[in-house]
């Protein structure tokens, strides 16, 4: 179970909890409630990246709806906590990931600071979906 919880409604989830609504949101179609709580988790405060599992959900939907601009936001917004985490690590003086987070053996995603390959995989999947379906780029 995790330490970190998400606020929604005045009721507090843990994290892991939060992303498996991400995940069943975006793959149902709730696009804007799957958005919405992904941006929650990616708030100021937080110290890791949510599982790959919860934003590559989002983005496989964005994809499916044709939606590059937001699946592009998205990224971006990843891309800044990303960023952002790391550089609190670094003012933390901690030297590497190895010494907050066991990466090698863990196997729990939510204990990451870097965005999965399979999100900017997506992202160019999307682009030649519309390249292909001759689909202006949004």
């Amino acid at each position: 179970a995790g330490v970190a919880s998400a606020s929604s409604g005045g009721a507090d989830f843990s994290v892991e909890v939060v992303e498996r609504v991400i995940k069943a949101t975006s793959m149902v179609g709730l696009i804007s409630l799957s958005l919405d709580l992904l941006t929650s988790l990616l708030r100021e405060g937080c110290d890791t990246l949510p599982s790959a599992m919860c934003y590559t959900a989002v983005l496989n939907a964005l994809r499916k709806n044709g939606r590059i601009d937001r699946l592009e936001e998205t990224l971006t917004e990843l891309a800044n906590a990303s960023r952002r985490i790391r550089r609190k690590y670094a003012q933390e003086g901690v030297q590497s990931m190895q010494e907050k987070f066991d990466l090698d053996s863990s196997s729990n995603d939510s204990n990451n600071t870097a965005i999965d390959i399979v999100a900017f995989n997506t992202y160019l999947a999307s682009l030649c979906d519309a390249a292909v379906n001759q689909l202006p780029f949004l």
